[in-house]
């Protein structure tokens, strides 16, 4: 994912079902505050992980169903990123 700032929508079309996602969001060196990130997913991801390096990630799905969706939101006086969804 690009590290400048910029709003992100990010598609993932596996061609089969996935055990584990691993997703990193835009660092709190780099993250502007308010910046979002959206995900949508067409298949089942049974474990998932979302880290920022500097950042706490609060509300993030651990787990995403087929067609699923979430978006996060970027807090830069609490060095967080919020679910916003």
């Amino acid at each position: 994912m690009a590290q400048n700032g910029t709003n992100a929508w990010l598609l993932l079309k596996p061609t089969g079902a996935l055990a584990t996602l691993s997703i990193t969001l835009p660092a709190a060196s780099v993250a502007v505050d308010g910046q979002v990130v959206e995900c949508s997913i067409t298949l089942q991801v049974a474990s998932v992980a979302i880290t920022s390096a500097g950042a706490t990630v609060n509300g993030a799905p651990t787990v995403l169903s087929a067609d699923d969706y979430f978006r996060l939101k970027y807090n830069a006086q609490s060095l967080s990123w919020y679910k916003a969804n």
